[in-house]
């Protein structure tokens, strides 16, 4: 190839086509913010042209979109940011036909319309951007920048067919909109005495509390270490810690591996206390990790369950005062 340059170039050009579409614009957005902003929108125009003749072999699928947006959108930015209303209108139009009610496009068509002089053109597109994020945060970007042309537009849904009514707060009857903390299930366990202790016990303190396998399990052993290693902080923050295994109370109570440990350990031999917490697979019938913190009012702050044990103890203590003692 070095010494042959036609095939040199042909080489090229054959990676430049056949890059993911991603790194081509990528390399076009670098040229339009280094100056080279003629190069930047060809490459970005090749790059959507391609992508057109893809959608029409219906290469390209639409419901969810592979890609974030039409390149075509991408091209009327950059029309619309250098002055060329008329084409920006052209490009918005192309790429809302390639992806319908677009909220980028329909935003972009109602700023080219002003910038052009068509009020009435850019309050039906604001009318139509407003109805497809009729429920989105009015203080996003996208949103502040359409009320800001000042058009006085009515939300207009355009649809293919009529559209139901949706009320989010239709959905509060199954739960919360928002993450809120919950009421922590019910522990009931024995400690190495044999005596019952339970969650309720704690009432007014924070727990951490961990399910982990046994004392055989090497990272187990370092998890409880090194909580182990700071329970001053977390006695600090009002925070006991219990850790939760299947052990028989004598077993633990007897453990060379557990001795040095101060953490509380109490045994769930059938792991009933485990299947509550989300610790234990039925379908797999083992046992998991499980990390969980639980506020001084018995309710779950945080949690992580899986393969591995949760090890980051820094996490757990910043969590901890996040939400205070």
């Amino acid at each position: 190839i070095a010494r042959n340059p036609d095939r040199a170039e042909q080489t090229r050009r054959r990676y430049q086509i056949s890059r993911p579409v991603m790194m081509r614009v990528a390399e076009a957005k670098l040229l339009i913010a280094e100056g080279k902003e003629s190069e930047g929108l060809e490459l970005l125009k090749q790059v959507a042209e391609r992508e057109a003749t893809a959608r029409e072999n219906n290469q390209i699928a639409n419901d969810p979109p592979n890609d974030p947006w039409p390149t075509m959108r991408l091209v009327a930015d950059e029309f619309l940011r250098t002055g060329d209303t008329a084409a920006a209108i052209t490009s918005y139009e192309k790429a809302l036909s390639q992806e319908p009610n677009d909220a980028w496009c329909l935003a972009g068509l109602a700023k080219a319309h002003v910038a052009a002089g068509n009020t009435d053109r850019a309050r039906e597109f604001a009318g139509r951007f407003l109805a497809v994020w009729s429920g989105a945060d009015r203080s996003l970007p996208l949103v502040r920048e359409v009320l800001a042309l000042r058009l006085n537009a009515t939300p207009r849904a355009v649809t293919p067919r009529p559209e139901r009514v949706y009320v989010p707060s239709d959905l509060d009857e199954i739960g919360p909109s928002n993450w809120r903390p919950f009421q922590a299930p019910i522990l009931d366990c024995v400690d190495t005495e044999g005596r019952r202790v339970q969650l309720t016990d704690f009432r007014g303190k924070n727990v951490l509390l961990v399910f982990y396998l046994s004392d055989r399990c090497v990272h187990c052993m370092e998890q409880l270490g090194a909580i182990n290693d700071r329970l001053d902080e977390f006695g600090d923050e009002n925070t006991v810690v219990l850790g939760v295994s299947a052990t028989a109370p004598e077993k633990n109570r007897e453990s060379l591996v557990l001795a040095p440990f101060d953490v509380t350990l109490l045994s769930d031999v059938n792991h009933e206390n485990a299947r509550r917490f989300a610790s234990y697979d039925d379908f797999e019938e083992m046992e998991l990790h499980a990390t969980i913190l639980i506020d001084s009012e018995g309710r779950v702050r945080w949690k992580r369950s899986g393969g591995d044990p949760f090890g980051d103890v820094d996490f757990l203590l910043r969590e901890i005062r996040r939400w205070g003692r």
